[in-house]
Parts: structure tokens; sequence; C-alpha cells
């Protein structure tokens, strides 16, 4: 932008610096060497190996500002601090307090005059990380973040940074990638292919000289090497080995500082406007004096930046040296600014200073006092609000609301959401461990959280009873006893679960012989009666001896009834465990799991424990099948349905019943044995009717009657059926006198998609005739909406073809839709799909749509269009 700026400092166009962290022969410190002769490296000043290193430099007006890093034991960098050395003589001027972090490369920008460098965001002694673009304050070395350089680029970490005449930001990769970096954002875009030159992911550095020429000080698994890039391609060429294959990292070229540029404004600050928070107002002082601290003769302007804008938001006409000024950005988003601004006069760009401010909604603090008490089951919170913000920034404090989480471990639920009340009361069934989070809200910016004490749901469980170990269920209540030098019993996740966490048992290798430990369930109120136990198990790569027990106390001692044992168990996957359980006096009880194992590291693991009540006989209907009707003038058709022992005793007497629309069509008495666990495939000797025209529910249920001890409440499955189905070929227009094919046409609407959804039939626009079917998308969610046309009677395995027409009645908009077969009136009964199509179609023009289809086996197939 201004040559001025950059004045040749005699030999310093040829000359480069830098600093040697090592070579072949074990040298480090502070070196020099000429752009054509990079085989010849003088030190300049020795540094031991065992002083602090610099990882990062760069060179300001006769100053280095580096940052150091420092070696432990185990050859492990740390940051230790940034130092500040004189470059004539590189004795150290001051040392400060450092970052935590990484800093790999650092560049000056003369047209700006802005220290960069490309910095880590978390602590790390490892290998070199995804580091962000950062401006540095090159007096304390602390430093703003511009912004990301963008997620997973394709070459990895940058590991160099360098800045040419014209103030542009480039950095090359670990992964052989050359970058631009927007200096405003910090966004970085790649430039060229990936090249063929070998990188290490180490520190290392690059330059500009004044001339735009790019050297790369470039370090790869095996050697230190002099390149050059070409800046404007990304194309690296090695120029040869550097000294006795030296790492360099701060290269730079001596330059000197025009002094009768600007210096920097003063008494800068910036605020948010109360009245509307979106506006930023920046005052400021001019500049009086040179950067040679000379009186400042003129000034043209100070330019604006918004860190996160590529461009200049405002070049400020403000010619009053040593005079206030100010600026009032206004702004669409909430967020921390950072803004840049720069004088400049007719000497060039001065230098820079920098202003932070929160636009828009601040988050509140989190609120304060929070407090719980407890009233056996009733829980009661009180609260007061925050009086600040996260960032200093703007939150209406008189209009605050608040949102109540409840929180179970890791699980946390939502159930107050924005109530103004400062207090919230909530009565607790299900037993276990809970805390709550309350957050405020302003507008809809949520705040910090705070966390109330954890408090514990007591008392005893009821039938049925069922626990996952996950936090959710009655963890809490569980008890642990583990005994001689094994690991025992513990709740938690890990490898091989079945779902979420688990219990397990681990002996750990012990020496003391038999493992004897104990798992204790929560106390279970269980009337008198037949109870049935399940759990899952799994064994691992080993063998256990385990029991489980009952009892009415928690003590192991009092685990003296016995209700199942295992010897050797060794199932290497999860299998499901069922155990009857015969309680002969109400009371609570406790289930207790013995491990007696005495292989060395064996692991146990059992998940999912429930208790129910089992009745002596119970019944569960699945697979009713109908079967569309031979004779459809006839009607009739067959009806099977499967019947399963649900019970814990067989039985060999039931009633089967079927209606069509609540009119009983059969009751048919059947004698034939059913063991506990297993399923008879049974068909109604006589069918149902279903010649009357129209729309029928079927239902069938069976009866466990008669002689049984025990009666068991109707069991019923339901199908929709469809009546006269329509012959092939087949077509509809719609029409009033297609009224007998029209019925039996449905549709299913999504309303959760605030769609309007298909309507049949509609008097809108038609193809042919008066009528359309017709659909309707009234709000930008996706639609998830069905149209179902009646039976067809369709022959098994044969190719058919539908045609339609569409019409599109918006020419800016899209449909997309899908042709599906299926046997039931229903989303998931469309269980083939047998077109997909999207149509954006001319404004209110038909256009045809088809779609080839396979029948399935079964002669009942309806189909539906799907639009989304």
């Amino acid at each position: 932008m201004f040559q001025s700026l950059l004045r040749a400092q005699g030999e310093s166009e040829s000359r480069i610096y830098g600093y040697q962290m090592g070579d072949k022969k074990g040298n480090f410190g502070f070196v020099s060497f000429t752009v054509d002769d990079w085989t010849n490296i003088k030190m300049e000043k020795k540094i031991s190996v065992s002083d602090p290193q610099i990882s990062a430099a760069e060179c300001f007006d006769g100053k280095l500002y580096a940052y150091m890093v420092e070696a432990d034991d185990y050859g492990s960098l740390y940051p230790s601090s940034y130092n500040i050395y004189d470059a004539s003589n590189y004795n150290k001027l001051a040392e400060k307090e450092t970052i935590p972090y990484y800093m790999h490369d650092m560049a000056y920008d003369y047209t700006t005059n802005t220290m960069y460098g490309l910095v880590e965001l978390e602590e790390n002694t490892e290998r070199l990380a995804k580091a962000n673009l950062c401006i540095i304050d090159v007096e304390t070395g602390k430093y703003k973040i511009i912004g990301d350089v963008g997620d997973n680029l394709k070459g990895g970490a940058l590991v160099t940074l360098a800045c040419n005449s014209k103030g542009e930001l480039y950095a090359m990769s670990e992964y052989r990638c050359f970058y631009k970096i927007d200096k405003n954002t910090g966004i970085a875009t790649q430039l060229g292919e990936q090249h063929k030159l070998a990188v290490i992911n180490s520190f290392q550095t690059m330059t500009f000289d004044i001339s735009d020429n790019l050297y790369w000080a470039q370090q790869t698994p095996d050697y230190g090497w002099f390149t050059t890039i070409d800046y404007k391609t990304g194309v690296p060429t090695k120029l040869g080995t550097l000294g006795e294959d030296a790492q360099i990292t701060g290269l730079y070229f001596k330059r000197d500082i025009n002094k009768k540029l600007p210096q920097k404004v003063s008494s800068l600050t910036a605020n948010v406007d109360v009245s509307d928070p979106f506006k930023v107002k920046i005052n400021w002082v001019n500049p009086s004096k040179t950067f040679g601290e000379e009186t400042l003769s003129s000034l043209a302007g100070i330019y604006i930046y918004r860190m996160g804008t590529s461009e200049m938001i405002a070049d400020v006409k403000t010619t009053l040296v040593g005079g206030n000024a100010e600026y009032i950005d206004e702004i669409d988003k909430s967020g921390n600014q950072l803004y840049k601004l720069v004088p400049y006069n007719n000497e060039g760009v001065g230098f820079p200073a920098f202003v932070e401010a929160f636009s828009g909604y601040d988050q509140p603090k989190a609120v304060k006092e929070l407090n719980i008490t407890q009233n056996e089951k009733t829980i009661n919170l009180t609260w007061k609000a925050p009086t600040e913000s996260v960032n200093g920034g703007y939150v209406d404090f008189n209009h605050l609301t608040y949102n109540i989480y409840r929180v179970q471990g890791t699980v946390e639920q939502l159930i107050s959401e924005k109530q103004t009340e400062m207090s919230f009361t909530e009565t607790l069934t299900k037993l276990g461990g809970y805390s709550y989070k309350v957050t405020a809200l302003a507008g809809n910016v949520e705040g910090l959280e705070a966390i109330s004490d954890r408090i514990l749901i007591q008392g005893v469980a009821s039938i049925p009873y069922t626990s996952g170990f996950e936090p959710t269920d009655d963890v809490d209540f569980w008890k642990i006893v583990n005994h001689n030098d094994s690991y025992g019993w513990s709740i938690g996740t890990g490898y091989g679960a079945l779902s979420g966490a688990f219990a397990q048992c681990k002996t750990g290798g012990f020496s003391a012989g038999i493992a004897d430990d104990w798992l204790i369930s929560p106390a279970i109120h269980m009337e008198k009666g037949l109870y049935l136990l399940k759990y899952n198990v799994n064994a691992g790569y080993s063998k256990h001896n385990y029991s489980i027990a009952i009892s009415p106390t928690a003590e192991p001692s009092s685990f003296t009834r016995l209700l199942e044992e295992f010897k050797d168990y060794d199932k290497n996957s999860w299998e499901e465990v069922s155990i009857s359980i015969q309680i002969e006096e109400s009371g609570d009880y406790y289930l207790g799991w013995h491990t007696t194992t005495t292989d060395t590291y064996a692991t146990l693991k059992i998940d999912n424990v429930s208790v129910q009540f089992t009745p002596e006989y119970d019944a569960s209907l699945t697979d009713l099948y109908i079967p569309l009707p031979s004779d459809k003038l006839d009607g009739h058709s067959q009806v099977s349905v499967v019947i399963e022992n649900k019970g814990l005793k067989p039985f060999d007497k039931f009633k089967v019943t079927a209606q069509t629309s609540y009119k009983t069509q059969a009751a048919e008495e059947v004698l034939h044995e059913i063991l506990p666990g297993e399923s008879f495939q049974y068909q109604l000797k006589n069918g149902v009717d279903f010649s009357e025209f129209g729309l029928h529910a079927v239902r069938v249920w069976v009866d466990l009657d008669g002689d049984f001890v025990q009666y068991n409440d109707t069991t019923k499955i339901a199908f929709t059926y469809h009546v006269k189905p329509a012959d092939i070929p087949f077509k509809m227009g719609f029409e009033e006198s297609e009224t007998e094919e029209l019925f039996g046409w449905n549709v299913s609407n999504d309303v959760s998609a605030d769609n309007q959804g298909w309507i049949v039939p509609v008097t809108k626009i038609a193809h042919t005739g008066n009528q359309s079917m017709g659909y309707k998308a009234s709000a930008i969610n996706a639609a998830n909406h069905w149209v179902y046309s009646k039976a067809l009677n369709l022959k098994a395995e044969q190719s058919y073809k539908l045609t339609y027409y569409v019409l599109n009645m918006d020419n800016d908009k899209v449909n997309k839709w899908n042709v599906a077969i299926g046997l039931d009136q229903t989303p998931e009964g469309m269980s083939e799909i047998v077109g997909e199509k999207e149509y954006a179609g001319i404004d209110k023009k038909w256009g045809g749509g088809n779609a080839n289809f396979y029948s399935p086996k079964g002669c009942c197939v309806l189909y539906g269009l799907a639009y989304y």
C-alpha cells in the first residue's frame, strides 16, 4: 500500500536471520545466512541446549519478539515465557509470563503495523495441533483471536506464517498444503494443489523479503531444507540443505520503520448503546505524535476494522491532530466484537489500537443463591435474579425468565420453560438421586447455569419394577458389598455394554482365592403371589460362579433363600435369564447377586433387571392375517391369528372371537394345548363376511375362561380392511361421477409439519373434468403427507405401470414425492418405494409422472404418494 514503509537496511536485502533449534552437530542459538548461500550458517550468539528455545519469533524496529519453549526430562516441550531481545546483540530486554499454548509462527504486517501469530487453543506438549490467527501485543505477548481458520483443513495444522508487502498473510501446513489467510476473519483458503515436498509436524518458519520472495526454513522427517515458494500458486522449490540440517524458527529480514508515521489513537473506548444494543459507539483521541516521538504535522483519517468482517467497515475522515472523534457501528448479530483502528496520513499507515465490545444481547450470569429443600418427595427451589452479564454486554434484567432442568447423572430434562417466578415446586414419584439446573433467559439468550445440591427420593419400589442401571434409574439405592482382594461389583459404562450402563463384577487378578461380593437391589414391595425376575447377563471370556437370592433385609448374611445358582457360567454374549419367585407373605424384599468366582481377571456383567407379577394364565395375539376374498361378490375371507401363551401354566381351552364393524361374525371355542412361551397359529373356520360395501375394522380377541382358576381380560388386535377392491385396469379422475371408485381413498397428513397437506378431492384447476386431488404446503417445514388409493386387485408377482399427472401451482417451488406400494393405509404399511421424483414444473402447467413396479406376494395392494 505504502512502499515508504519498507526500507532496506544495508545487507538486510540478502541476509536472513532466525533462531536455530538445533542441527546435526547439536548447535543452538541466534543465526544468520544469505539467501544465496544457505549452507554456511553464521552463529550470531550460541545458546545452551538446556536453555529455553524460541518456537516463534519476529523482528520489528530493532527488537526481536519471541515465544519460548522448554523441554522436560522426557523431551516434551512446554511454553515457558515471552521474551524481547535487542536484535543487534540478542541481549534479553524483557521476559514476560507466557500463554500456556504453542505459538507456531509469527509475521509482521508493515501495511498496518500489526503483529500476527498462529496460536493453539488448548494446552499441548506432544505435537503441533490446530492453530488460529491472532493479533499480538508485542509489549506484553498477550493476544486476541481474530477467527477460526476453518475446521478439518485438508492440510492439517498450519505450521508457518508470513506476510508480504501488500499485507497478505500466507501459511504452510503439515500435510503440504499452502494457504492464504484473511487477516480480518482468520479464514484459511487453500492455494494450488498439495505439493510433494516432505513436511514434518514441528516448529519451522517462513518469511518474505522486500521484493516478495517467500523463503521457507523447511523441516522434513530427516532434513532441514531451504525452500522458496511461489505464493501465488503455492508451489515450493527446494534450494538445498539448510546448514547441517538445521531446524530454524523465527525467520526474518531486518527492516527500518518510517518514524514519521502516526502513533496509535489514545483513550479508545467502545460502548453499546443502551437504547439499541446492536449499535456500538467507538470514541477515541486522534494521535498527536509520530512513531519517532515528534509532533504529528498532519492526519488524513482513521481506518476502522471489525475482526470477523473481511473488509474495512469505515474510513473516518478525521483530520484534527489530537482531536476527539467517534464512530457508531451498527451490527446485526450478538457477540464479542474486536475493533482495530489505524490512523494514516501522507507518510502512510500508522500503528493500530484495539478495543472490544459485546454487541447485541449478552448472556446473563448464573442465578444467585439457588436453594433446594425437600419434604419427603416434594422438592422446592428458590433463587435470586442475576445482576451481571457474562461479557459485560447488554442484558434486560427487568424482563428475565427462567428455565428449570431436572438432572439425573448425565441426563437432564427441561421441566419448566421461560417461567417468570423465581421458585419451582414438584413432587417426584420415581426413586433416585436428583439435582436441578436453573438458567436465566434474556429474550432468547440463555444464561449460565446454576446447579442445586443433590437430593435423594427414597422409598420402596413397586411392581412392575425395572432398572437398567442408567442415571435416570435407581442406581443410588443399589447396595454393593465387596470382600477379599477383588475389585468386586461396580455400576457404570464401558466396553461390551448391552445398552448404556450396567453392573459388573471384576476379580482383577486377586490372590486371596474365592470371590465373595454382593450386588443388592433396592427394596421392592411384593404382594403374595407369583413373580417373574428377568435380567441380562454376560460372562465375557471367563468362567463364573454366582447365585441369586432373596431376603427381607439388605445384609448379605440374611440372603438365605436361594433362587438359582450358576456354576462355571461362561456365556460370552448377552442372554436373558428368567427366574420365577413365589412370594408367600406380602412385604418388602431385596434381591442379591452373589459372586464366588475363582478365576482371576474375570468379569461378569448384568443389565436390565425387571420383576413383574406373573398370572398363571395369560395370552397375547400377533400376526393377524386376512387375505382378500377369493370372490369379491361373496365377500367371505378367512382370518388367522397367532396366539402366544404369556402365562406360567399351559392352557388347552380358549375362545377366539372376530368382529367386523362391531358385529360378531365368529366365536369359536378351541381345544388345543399351548405351553408357556409357545405360540399357535389358529385359522377361524367360518371366516368373516366383507360383502357389505364400505370400510371395515376387524377385531379379533382371545378369551381364557371356563375351567381356569384365574380369568384373563380380553386381548385384542385390530386390522383396517378395505372391501370391493378395484380391478385392473384402474382409472381415477376424482370426479363426482366416480363416487364408488372414490370410496376407500384416504390421506394421512403430518400435522407436526405445519402444512395443510392432502385434500381429496378439490375443485381447483383440473387436468380433465372438474376435480383433482390437491396438496398444499403452507409452511417452510418439510412435509410428510400421504394419500392412499383404495384397494387394487393386483395379481401376485406381476409387473404393473402406474401413470398420473402433476400440477405445480407455484413455479418457484419444488415438490418432491415418493410412490410406494403396500398392504395398509399407513406410512409404515407402504413397504416398498417404487418411484421418487422432484418436480418444479412451469407455473400452472400439468406434467406427467409414472412408476413401474412388481407386485409382491398377495393380491391386495395399496399405493401412496408421499410429499416431502
